[in-house]
């Protein structure tokens, strides 16, 4: 579990995050919960509420979606620093 002067550094190197003021960022690094997934665990699904960022700190996450086929088509592959469920904060 990193401290919260790690997860401010962590965050300083993340894009979306560019030009928020130390102030901020030092809430939004007090206010980090970290998760670990396993590997192949569902984060969430499509059209599900979510009220959510995440910010990859290591491993990957398959962005997947069915696009009306039985099979899975991968979007993305996010790794390190990458970031998904930001609308759910923004909205």
């Amino acid at each position: 579990m990193a401290t919260e002067s790690e997860r401010l550094e962590f965050l300083r190197g993340i894009p979306v995050f560019a030009g928020v003021e130390d102030a901020a960022l030092s809430e939004l690094a007090a206010g980090i919960t970290e998760t670990t997934f396993k590997a192949g665990e569902l984060v969430f699904r499509e059209k599900e509420s979510g009220s959510e960022m995440f910010v990859i700190q290591s491993g990957r996450v398959a962005v997947i979606k069915h696009l009306g086929q039985a099979r899975e088509t991968n979007l993305a592959t996010l790794g390190p620093r990458d970031f998904f469920g930001e609308m759910a904060i923004i909205e």
